[in-house]
C-alpha cells in the first residue's frame, strides 16, 4: 500500500488526490451550503461540525469555494477539505 504525500505551506495543504485543504480558517470566512444564511444570521453559540458542507473564502482572498469541514479546532477556526470539482 502506498500512502499519499502532502505539502504544507501557510496553512494550505495540497494532497496528491488533487483536492486541497486549508487549516485554521476563521468561522467568519465560512458559510453553510444548506441555505443557513449569512454569518450575521448565525447565533454566537452556533458552530460548524465535522462533515458540514460549506463554502469558504479560500485563503481569505474573496473567492468562495465549496468544501466540507474536516476538523473543528475548538477556537472558532476549522480545517476544510475543498471539493476538487471532479
Amino acid at each position: 500500500m502506498m500512502w499519499g504525500a502532502a505539502v504544507v505551506c501557510d496553512g494550505l495543504i495540497n494532497t496528491d488526490d488533487d483536492g486541497e485543504s486549508e487549516t485554521r480558517v476563521e468561522a467568519r470566512l465560512i458559510t453553510p451550503l444548506d441555505g443557513g444564511g449569512s454569518d450575521s444570521d448565525r447565533r454566537s453559540g452556533d458552530r460548524f461540525r465535522e462533515g458540514d458542507q460549506i463554502e469558504a473564502d479560500y485563503r481569505g482572498r474573496g473567492k468562495f469555494y465549496p468544501g466540507k469541514i474536516s476538523r473543528d479546532r475548538g477556537d472558532d477556526t476549522y480545517d476544510i477539505d475543498y471539493d476538487d470539482g471532479e
